[in-house]
């Protein structure tokens, strides 16, 4: 394969992806967006955590709403939940639960990207935002159907094909910081 075509074939997928964003996912982020401001606006914050693989990705989507490199703007209200070492289990597993717990206030707004590492983690994440009424907002593989099923009605769910979901979660959470900047700040 030469470079040239390397580069189409670069150039297609991403054709692809934008087609599928624009028929698809463009209600979800329109939704997540809208979720997002209404929390900020309420005087509530956003966190963030992710299933333990791509755990770096949700620090640097708390990162981005506490800080923009675009412009000067204040600092979104926003927290990483990072995983933590479980010592009651009788083997060592990581968790979420007891930080988000106790990180988490009435009104909050939690933002998960899921991958298919750490199910069970981010199951008790959303187990806790419905028994708290918190909104979330859920970024996973279309073939996780166990957390999109586990979606509630004050959820909002973003199912991004499998092949593609490593490269293009970061680019909706970019598209979804960019439109709740729009939102807040008309001058962007």
């Amino acid at each position: 394969m030469t470079v040239f075509d390397s580069l189409l074939e670069a150039y297609e997928e991403q054709k692809h992806f934008h087609e599928f964003l624009e028929s698809e996912l463009t209600p979800h982020i329109a939704e997540a967006s809208t979720l997002l401001v209404e929390t900020l606006n309420s005087g509530h914050k956003i966190l963030t955590t992710a299933s333990i693989d791509i755990e770096a990705f949700a620090a640097q989507t708390s990162k981005d709403l506490l800080q923009c490199s675009d412009f000067e703007r204040p600092s979104f209200a926003s927290m990483h939940i990072p995983f933590i070492e479980n010592p009651h289990a009788e083997l060592p597993t990581q968790t979420l639960a007891p930080a988000t717990s106790a990180l988490m206030n009435k009104g909050d707004c939690v933002i998960l990207l899921a991958s298919q590492q750490s199910e069970a983690a981010l199951l008790e994440v959303i187990e806790l935002c419905k028994a708290s009424k918190n909104p979330y907002i859920l970024i996973c593989n279309v073939s996780n159907q166990t957390l999109i099923n586990a979606a509630s009605d004050l959820s909002v769910c973003i199912p991004i094909p499998d092949s593609r979901f490593c490269k293009f979660h970061y680019y909706i959470i970019s598209i979804i910081l960019e439109t709740i900047e729009k939102s807040i700040f008309e001058f962007v």
